[in-house]
């Protein structure tokens, strides 16, 4: 223990003790004399500005589910004025938003037709895995923070998605119809599933265009039913992938058993 008398001199922070006392190990020990110490505040440390942050394009999200999930057709559920009763991604959007998995920009408005974005991508099948921490460092220095941050760092980590260069993952770039694909038939393979299905592309029109990279993931997803033609026998495989585009892939894959 210890005992002083201290006095704080004007109100410049100064403060003077004195007449300290202390007992160690049964013997007391005085120190005479007087000691002044000076307030200082102690230094902070800069913290870098953040980018800005695209907000986050849906909210928490339960696992996966393991069986083929049943979509209540009730049909007033929904808030989004967007999203008619018989829009062919309806049943979709209703089964994302109802978990968690998807919301809409705004509360009255999904924006069917607005580009998904990579980190949106990364973000939603991160979440289905109840956000598991992730050990490696993030390479990726336009992914450090925002949202997405964790997400990408987990997702590259697990090898499921590969940055646009080696040092940039480019998080708020639309994600592209043969990049989605190649993201879940990585993150099918992270779950264990059969991904030796594969089908043509011969029979659409642009069917020759998908990047060679993308190939073996584009004849899984179409094997599978999860990407099909946009209209005039077209896969579309470098066109940006759509809000309700989306929806209605990862509604499929999550259908698959």
């Amino acid at each position: 223990s210890s005992t002083s008398t201290a006095q704080k001199d004007g109100k410049d922070g100064t403060w003077t003790f004195s007449g300290w006392t202390a007992s160690v190990e049964g013997t007391v020990v005085k120190f005479i004399g007087e000691w002044t110490f000076v307030e200082k505040q102690a230094p902070v440390e800069p913290i870098d500005p953040q980018p800005p942050v695209t907000p986050p394009d849906h909210l928490n999200v339960v696992a996966r589910p393991s069986v083929r999930p049943q979509v209540q057709q009730s049909r007033t559920e929904l808030p989004f004025a967007d999203v008619k009763a018989n829009a062919w991604y309806r049943d979709a959007v209703e089964y994302l938003y109802e978990n968690g998995i998807m919301s809409g920009v705004r509360e009255d408005s999904f924006a069917p037709d607005r580009n998904t974005t990579r980190g949106m991508i990364t973000t939603m099948l991160h979440r289905l895995e109840q956000e598991p921490h992730a050990s490696a460092a993030n390479p990726f220095l336009d992914a450090q923070y925002g949202y997405y941050a964790n997400a990408v760092r987990w997702a590259q980590q697990e090898g499921i998605v590969t940055g646009t260069s080696d040092t940039r993952f480019s998080p708020n770039a639309p994600m592209t119809r043969e990049q989605l694909a190649v993201v879940l038939y990585r993150y099918a393979q992270y779950l264990g599933r059969d991904t030796d299905r594969a089908a043509s592309l011969n029979s659409y029109a642009d069917g020759s265009t998908v990047s060679v990279y993308a190939r073996e993931a584009m004849r899984w997803a179409v094997a599978e039913g999860l990407l099909s033609g946009v209209g005039n026998d077209r896969l579309a495989p470098r066109a940006p992938a759509t809000r309700a585009q989306v929806a209605e892939i990862l509604y499929r894959f999550l259908c698959a058993e």
